[in-house]
This record gives C-alpha cells, structure tokens and sequence, in this order.
C-alpha cells in the first residue's frame, strides 16, 4: 500500500504544473534553479510596520491576484504538458521577514514585478532587467515569457512533440510484435505449454483423448 501511495504522488507531481510561492531568500534561491526557465514575481501579502503609504487591504488583494494568475499561467497548455519541467512560476512574498530583502538585490524600484530567469540569473534587455510591472493579469505575465522565449520555447516544444511520437511509434510496435507473436496465447491454447494436440499436455491426454498406457 505504502509503494501504490509513493507512486500516486510520483505521478501527480509530474503532471502537477511548476508554481511556488516562496517566502525566504533561501527558498527563492532554489526555486530558481529548479528549471532553466523562471518568472518571478516579487509582491507583498501584507505592508511592514514601516510602510503605511499603501492601502492594506488593496495589498493584500493584489497579492491574491498575481497568485492566482501565476497558478492560471502556469495551467496553460505549453506550460502544463510540453514545457512543465522547463519553466516555473516562482511568486516571492516579499512582505514576510525572510524574504523581504530579495527584491532588494535586483534594486526594483516599483513592487509588485516580475523578472524572468535562465539558468539562475536575470535576463537582460539592454542593461534592464526584462519586466512588468504591476502583473494583474494572466495575459502579461506570458506575454513577458513570450517575448523573450518565444523561439526556445517553440524548439522545445517540437521536440517534446517529437519524442512522444516516437514513444508512440514505439508502443504501437511493441503491441503489434506481441499480437503476431500470440503472447500469452498460442496455436496451441494458453502458451505453447501445457496444452498439446488439443488437451492438457502430451500425457495423460494427447489429440483430445485419453490414452491408456500412454505412461
């Protein structure tokens, strides 16, 4: 029971989409390296002490929405079937006390934003970072990726397409080679062994009847 319950989770986390919510500089740190591919955004779930030139509850509200929409994008088709151990959707709540420096490492000047990765650092768009700024929808957030992976991601999606055709090809041989073959069935019955010339093996029975002295 325990293996059949270690299999389940096997299977539904390769199907399960790359989305994290991340609150500590540690936790961002792996999330990043995860995949080749990341888009990061960086929002608060609640104001510090320090800040009160927000609304608390606006805050909060935009929080819930890039999260959602993080979870939406990372649903989308490409994302879920064909590049889901590719990219990762990585929402940094930088209003928690571990975390609430990260941003400060790319020196962003409006929050929320999301950056993308590759391999680990930033991507570039003449000496910017590649970004968006409040990302309230689903739609923004891809167009990002898009525009700056719109060529990898189309390469890596043909080829995904590719190795499951071929995977196909391949079930489809296997499954012909064994129907020819008559496995686990025979001409004989079930496998070539024990049933002969019609009953169950040469002795006692052999072309259907029973033979005395056949010993």
């Amino acid at each position: 029971m325990k293996k059949i319950i270690i299999a389940f989770l096997i299977a539904v986390q390769s199907i399960t989409p790359k989305y994290d919510l991340v609150s500590s500089e540690r936790a961002f740190k792996d999330a990043i390296l995860k995949e080749p591919y990341a888009l990061v955004c960086f929002a608060p779930s609640r104001l510090d002490s320090d800040n009160q030139d927000q609304d608390k509850d606006t805050v909060k509200q935009d929080f819930r929405t890039i999260k959602r929409n993080m979870q939406a994008a990372a649903k989308v088709e490409q994302y879920k079937d064909y590049l889901k151990d590719k990219v990762r959707f990585i929402l940094v709540d930088i209003g928690r006390r571990r975390a609430e420096e990260v941003d400060d490492h790319y020196e962003l000047t409006q929050i929320p934003t999301c950056l993308l990765f590759k391999h680990g650092k930033p991507v570039l768009d003449n000496n910017s970072y590649a970004q968006i700024v409040e990302p309230l929808s689903k739609y923004s957030m891809l167009s990002l990726l898009e525009k700056y992976f719109d060529q990898e991601f189309s390469e890596l999606i043909k080829e995904k397409k590719e190795e499951e055709a071929l995977e196909r090809q391949e079930r489809i041989a296997r499954y012909n080679a064994y129907a020819l073959s008559g496995y686990p069935y025979s001409s004989w019955g079930w496998g070539a062994w024990p049933y002969h010339g019609g009953y169950w093996g040469h002795r006692p029975y052999w072309g259907g009847y029973y033979r005395r002295g056949c010993w």
